[in-house]
């Protein structure tokens, strides 16, 4: 049964390519409508048409004009023959089922990530402001923090094991820099290695570190510090000091910049949650 579906398939498209199947399109109605033709009640649009001349790139003949009148009847006569593949019950091909599962997977991909990226730029700004009466206080809480500058050395890992390794051999007695520069071979000569930072001030240090950087002395190193997107840190203090010439005006636009980050980091957790405790969450054994 099956192989006799396969031949009258191959029978229309042989009809198609010696141009004996008739045209089913009438003339195009006009572009503004965007809708081509109707196989069938199946729309053939505009995009459909820029679609197939993107992929063939039917669109690069070196400057000749391209008929896009011929393009429109080749996805017409695509279509008719994909219409009489579906009534022969050729999409239980296995092939053809394992390919539509793929790129299904990659739309409901896009989906998710796009429509995501679209909700939190719709609801974040609207819902992170930072008055300048809040970066008011913030600052009169935090003036001396705030006026402090930081320089630090990191060892920064993305894998729980290597971070370990790596609290290991300090504690063993190896030299802060021969840790972090381990897996980094012949850095240039003259420039700050990867792990050696310039002053921070307290708005530009990592959140995980805000309770950590201000309570090492100078010479000392942290215990592992742990962040978002499985990222670790060790941090040495080198030395700290004091912005003496500061104002609110000067630090307004770094702590509204922080505060937001702030807010929009528990926005996403609050929502991420709520979502998730209203949601019908079923795992398969």
């Amino acid at each position: 049964m099956y192989r006799k579906a396969s031949l009258q398939v191959l029978f229309v498209v042989a009809l198609v390519a010696y141009g004996f199947m008739p045209s089913f399109a009438q003339s195009p109605p006009s572009p503004a409508s965007g809708v081509l033709a109707k196989v069938n009640g199946v729309a053939i649009t505009e995009e459909d048409v820029r679609y197939a001349l993107a992929r063939s790139g039917a669109h690069k003949t070196g400057g000749r004009a391209v008929d896009k009148k011929d393009v429109l009847e080749r996805i017409i006569q695509q279509e008719l023959i994909y219409q009489r593949a579906v009534e022969l019950g050729l999409e239980a091909d296995p092939k053809y089922q394992e390919d539509l599962r793929k790129l299904e997977v990659q739309v409901k991909a896009f989906k998710r990530e796009r429509l995501s990226g679209v909700f939190f730029q719709r609801e974040i700004p609207r819902l992170t402001q930072v008055s300048d009466a809040e970066a008011r206080e913030y600052y009169a809480k935090n003036s001396a923090r705030l006026r402090t500058e930081f320089k630090v050395w990191q060892i920064l890992k993305r894998n729980k094991k290597q971070i370990d390794q790596a609290l290991k051999d300090l504690v063993r007695g190896e030299p802060f820099e021969n840790v972090a520069g381990k897996g980094m071979p012949n850095l240039p000569a003259g420039v700050n290695k990867p792990w050696e930072l310039d002053y921070l001030r307290w708005e530009q240090l990592p959140e995980p570190w805000r309770e950590v950087v201000p309570t090492l002395k100078p010479g000392e190193r942290s215990d592992i510090i742990e962040g978002t997107n499985n990222r670790f840190w060790i941090i040495k203090l080198l030395e700290r000091r004091e912005i003496t010439a500061d104002s609110f005006e000067k630090r307004k636009p770094s702590i509204i910049k922080m505060l937001r980050a702030e807010k929009m980091g528990q926005l996403q957790e609050n929502i991420s949650r709520e979502v998730r405790k209203k949601a019908n969450i079923t795992y398969a054994k």
